[in-house]
């Protein structure tokens, strides 16, 4: 295979690569945007479903309502077919517990208007608990290994977060950061680029194919 030119090789390595930082940030904004259509979808359907419940208990009303007045009706016809005294007339006037039985009857409340109504299409931003497990299951999906090769020499590397690094490239040539130690922060999902925290605070974008571990 024809050698490489030297230009070329270092316009590749002077190259920008993508930030991962963004990119993993961007990720934890759509999955948070996810989230948070997903509960608007879930308060629509809870809303759906009181509204449901509501109308059902308004049609059972009106059915008891419909059987008490046949049967009132019933009983009004039967007495007026009979003779009656006035103790069997006063029987029929309203006592306590009848009272308290209709009273019972009507307990069907329309939904308050304080309810999950007055909060149809608002979008509440997901609490911090739940954006560091969306950020922990954006993780998850990073690959937790990679293998390095240069020429015959390879080795594997174990990648996990917080963890400290030591920068040494396996090609002898590379000389930028070699033997710096920082931790790594985070890395892309293509397992190419990470990104490091230096002990002196600052951060950069190394490839993942020259750490090893300190």
């Amino acid at each position: 295979m024809p050698a490489s030119r030297p230009g070329r090789r270092a316009r590749d390595e002077n190259s920008p690569a993508p930030d991962p930082v963004a990119q993993a940030e961007a990720a934890v904004r759509a999955a948070e945007e996810r989230l948070a259509a997903a509960q608007a979808d879930l308060t629509q359907a809870r809303e759906h479903a009181q509204h449901a419940r509501w109308h059902a208990q308004r049609a059972e009303q009106a059915r008891r309502e419909r059987v008490e007045a046949q049967e009132r009706e019933r009983r009004e016809h039967e007495q007026r077919n009979r003779p009656t005294t006035r103790s069997e007339r006063d029987d029929d006037r309203p006592t306590p517990s009848r009272a308290a039985a209709e009273r019972r009857s009507a307990g069907a409340t329309k939904p308050r208007r304080d309810g999950p109504l007055a909060t149809r299409g608002a979008t509440k931003r997901p609490s911090s608990r739940k954006r560091e497990a969306a950020l922990a299951a954006l993780t998850a999906l990073l690959p937790k290994r990679i293998t390095a090769t240069i020429g015959k020499r390879s080795r594997i590397l174990a990648l996990d977060a917080g963890a400290r690094y030591r920068v040494e490239p396996l090609n002898p040539a590379k000389k930028r950061h070699r033997g710096r130690i920082g931790r790594l922060l985070t890395w892309d999902a293509a397992g190419t680029t990470g990104v490091i925290a230096w002990d002196d605070g600052e951060r950069e974008s190394v490839p993942l194919a020259d750490l090893v571990k300190a």
